[in-house]
This record gives C-alpha cells, structure tokens and sequence, in this order.
C-alpha cells in the first residue's frame, strides 16, 4: 500500500515532476524542491507598449481530422484535440454530438477557441521539394486554363442567347409596326 510505482504510465511518459514526487515519497528525508510553475499554453499574451511580433503556430498544430493547419482552431475540453471548427461543427452535426476521433460524446460549448497568429502559414508537405512545387504550380495552371476555357464556354452561350434574345425581339417589334 505504501509503494510507489515508477513505471511509466500508458497515457503518458512521466515528468520530471512526478519523478520527484516519486522520490519524495520513497526517502521522506529528501527535501523536495519547489514546484514549477505552470506552463502558459499558446503565444504570450501582449502588453501594452509591447513591440513582440507575433509568432506563427507551432509546428504540431495540425487539425485531428483534416490533419492540416486550421484557419480558426478550437480544442476539446474533454480529448484535448485539436480541430478546425467548421469541420468539427460539421462532424458533430452528422454525427449527433459524437467526437470523431474518440467516439465519445462531445458538444459544441466543450470547444474552446485557440488564439494562434496564423499570418505566418507553414508551407504543405508538397511544397518542400522543387519538382514537389514544379508539380503544385502545374497543378494551378491547369486548373487556371480549365477555369478560363470553362468562362470563354459560359461568355460564348450567353451571347448566343442574348443575340437570340435580340433578334426575337426585333422581329416582335416588326410584327407590331406592320399590324
């Protein structure tokens, strides 16, 4: 009953602090050091007259569905992940209320907004390379010619159209001049 366990747990590695409390426990004459203080999470929040730049998001803040950087990020009370909030308000919404990625129930007031600076976007995993980025702007370009032709097609249509339009018209007008 009086035993201290130092295997490490299946949820998560143990600390430093737990490792000194471990051994507080097992030689009571130790002195135990002070504790730490809590890490804030996210960037430091700015004072006034503060001239910091803020800082982009980490590096592994990736949306637990999508797996990319969110544009509005909000993570779960209840798993602690992270999700962009239009996906995970759709996902709850097809799903009644159940999370994605546990399978338990979540609502929408268990999500709490992420304040990030995403001014600075990490580039795609496509993108690090130079026949990856040859590639993603080939990629743009048929898209852009395939857009382009699709608009000349839709301009062609509606002027046929209109000159349809115009000449029905002009022949109704001569119909009522000759009556």
């Amino acid at each position: 009953s009086g035993q201290v366990s130092l295997a490490p747990s299946r949820r998560s590695p143990p600390s430093h602090t737990t490792a000194r409390r471990a051994l507080d426990v097992l030689d009571p004459t130790r002195r135990a050091a002070p504790a730490e203080p809590p890490q804030p999470l996210g960037p430091p929040k700015a004072q006034v007259g503060d001239q910091r730049t803020p800082r982009a998001p980490p590096a592994t803040m990736y949306c637990a569905i999508s797996g990319e950087v969110p544009q509005e990020p909000v993570v779960s009370r209840k798993s602690g992940h992270l999700f962009e909030r239009r996906l995970i308000s759709k996902s709850l919404a097809a799903s009644d209320g159940v999370c994605p990625v546990t399978g338990e129930p979540l609502a929408a007031d268990d999500l709490l907004p992420v304040a990030a600076d995403l001014a600075v976007r990490p580039r795609p995993l496509a993108a690090t390379s130079l026949p990856a980025m040859l590639a993603l702007f080939q990629n743009e370009w048929d898209d852009l010619v395939v857009e382009a032709h699709a608009t000349k097609q839709q301009l062609h249509a509606t002027r046929k159209e209109l000159s349809h339009a115009l000449y029905q018209h002009d022949a109704a007008c001569r119909v009522i001049a000759r009556l």
